[in-house]
């Protein structure tokens, strides 16, 4: 699994404050679904017996995604069997990134999400491993919606009596784990969690690595869930010093003219992309005079990332 290196952000302001930024985030919106292109049913081509990671097929909807814009956050799909093996999801299922919004109505952040449903077994979601260093106070958030329906629960075991939800993060040093929702010991129907987009969040461990997990077991096509919206928040006191020492300078930020200054120790070439907080490209050219023309940008939060001699910086940029 890749491992994911958080960027630090810093605003260059005259005086310390205290400033939260987003610096891992999917919305599943890195592929988009198409009718007729990438919208089929998903079915397995690995052994239903046997544990294996799942792959993306042609035509059906991907179940994996390499993580996009400045702050990606990929993940990829397993598969692991009930302790006596059924179909899983060989028989065709509906999972992976989706557009369908019969169920949800609509989505927490874009147009799409991600599907679980009749897994036949535990289907699994593992995403990118992060790196949590020097960003102060760290949130995970994911967005939940659980399909209002019979769910089934009896003894805990690894069976098709048994429908079971988790949603955790691992600390990648030490194992422990920290869960967001657990609901193995309960029936999923007695929880009072079906129906609406549920919102969860947990602190991670400062200064180490990290992972979020997603487990799903069920064997009904009407037991569904879907995920949005998933964020690591830093929370971090910066200031002038912090930004500085990165090498790199900025202003005015935030600005309401149509050109600002990037300047550094050596005011070399550099490099510039600057991104929405979609993550999209919305201006991508190089800096010979550490004059930038930022007149095509609208008003709003933009993440500007600036290379020079092989050293690369992204800021927050406040357009006005």
């Amino acid at each position: 699994m890749k491992k994911l290196l958080l960027f630090s952000f810093f605003l260059c302001l005259a005086w310390n404050t205290q400033a939260q930024f987003e610096v891992a985030i999917t919305s599943f919106e890195e592929v988009t679904i198409e009718a007729g292109v990438n919208d089929g049913q998903y079915v397995d081509t690995g052994d239903a017996a046997a544990a294996h990671d799942l792959i993306n097929n042609d035509g059906q909807t991907p179940v994996n995604a390499a993580g996009t814009g400045p702050f990606p956050l990929g993940y990829s799909a397993s598969y692991v069997p009930y302790d006596t093996p059924g179909d899983g999801l060989t028989d065709g299922d509906f999972v992976g990134i989706t557009n369908f919004t019969g169920t949800v109505g609509a989505y927490t952040d874009g147009t799409q999400g991600y599907q679980f449903s009749d897994a036949d077994g535990n289907m699994i979601l593992t995403f990118d491993e992060f790196e949590l260093g020097g960003l102060g106070d760290i949130v995970l958030s994911v967005d939940v919606f659980i399909q209002e329906t019979g769910w089934e629960y009896s003894d805990g075991a690894n069976n098709s009596s048994n429908d079971v939800i988790r949603i955790y993060a691992k600390n990648s040093i030490t194992d422990e784990e920290f869960d967001l929702l657990n609901t193995n010991g309960f029936d999923i129907d007695e929880l009072g969690i079906e129906g609406s987009w549920l919102s969860l969040n947990t602190s991670l461990w400062d200064g180490v690595n990290a992972q979020l997990f997603i487990e799903f077991r069920s064997n009904s096509g009407s037991e569904a869930m879907f995920i949005d919206n998933v964020r690591v928040i830093a929370d971090s006191v910066i200031g002038v010093d912090d930004f500085t020492n990165k090498g790199f300078t900025i202003y005015p930020n935030p600005t309401q003219g149509e050109i600002i200054t990037i300047s550094s120790a050596t005011n070399q070439r550099k490099d510039v992309v600057v991104y929405n907080m979609l993550g999209q490209t919305v201006l991508q050219t190089q800096v010979v005079n550490a004059k930038l023309n930022i007149g095509s940008l609208k008003s709003g939060v933009y993440m500007i990332q600036v290379t020079e001699d092989g050293y690369t910086s992204t800021e927050k940029l406040v357009v006005r």
